[in-house]
């Protein structure tokens, strides 16, 4: 799985898990969060868009459709 570092006032990084389509978040508070059944056509637009990586994220993702949890990133062996 590979982390992508975000230029963002929210996101700090996102990786993928697209055998089990799961998106993992990290926020610029430190906190960081799985979350379940994202298809990734939803996580190319995050990332692809051309405004705001944060604004995307909320309009895709934190409109509650993904259950989610929160995470130690050490536990998926993503390095922040």
């Amino acid at each position: 799985m590979r982390q992508v570092l975000l230029r963002s006032s929210s996101l700090a990084w996102i990786a993928y898990d697209d055998g089990n389509e799961r998106l993992f978040v990290g926020f610029q508070n430190g906190t960081s969060y799985r979350y379940d059944g994202v298809p990734s056509g939803v996580v190319m637009a995050i990332l692809f868009d051309s405004v705001s990586h944060g604004r995307a994220f909320d309009a895709k993702i934190r409109n509650g459709v993904y259950p989610f949890h929160k995470i130690d990133p050490s536990d998926y062996n993503l390095h922040v």
